[in-house]
């Protein structure tokens, strides 16, 4: 690498604007800490802060997706034998992995939600898994 690497970690709220990231190279919303934990009510701010606020070059979400909850216990198995925390909001009958998750999505349901925020803030979408 021909230039440093500088990596700061915050942790805050998205009512809290943070100077340091405007115009920023990039930001990372890691699937541990961010996007499947906000609210309904929040995660409508999600975008406008992150990319209309910051304008980061580049915006990288990770999220595990609902479809990844095949892999401990079938979406189509009956409630019974499902293991989890049924939808909190109560728009889906879908089993959650954690109690904490607002919302867990599809692969599907994850690109149309970027793609329709990108094309609102002049972004470009590129997807890939991870895991």
């Amino acid at each position: 690498r021909w230039e440093p690497l500088v990596a700061t970690i915050w942790k805050g709220g998205l009512q809290v604007i943070n100077e340091e990231f405007v115009n920023t190279e990039c930001i990372v919303s890691s699937e541990v800490f961010m996007i499947k934990h906000l609210s309904p009510d929040i995660l409508p701010f999600f975008a406008p802060m992150l990319l209309g606020v910051y304008h980061p070059y580049k915006l990288l979400i990770t999220t595990p997706s609902y479809t990844f909850n095949a892999r401990l216990t079938s979406p189509n198995a009956p409630p019974s034998v499902r293991q989890g925390f049924p939808d909190p909001t109560g728009r889906t009958d879908r089993i959650f992995r954690h109690h904490n998750h607002k919302f867990e999505w599809t692969v599907d349901e994850f690109k149309d939600w970027c793609t329709s925020t990108a094309e609102k803030w002049d972004y470009t979408v590129a997807m890939s898994d991870i895991g």
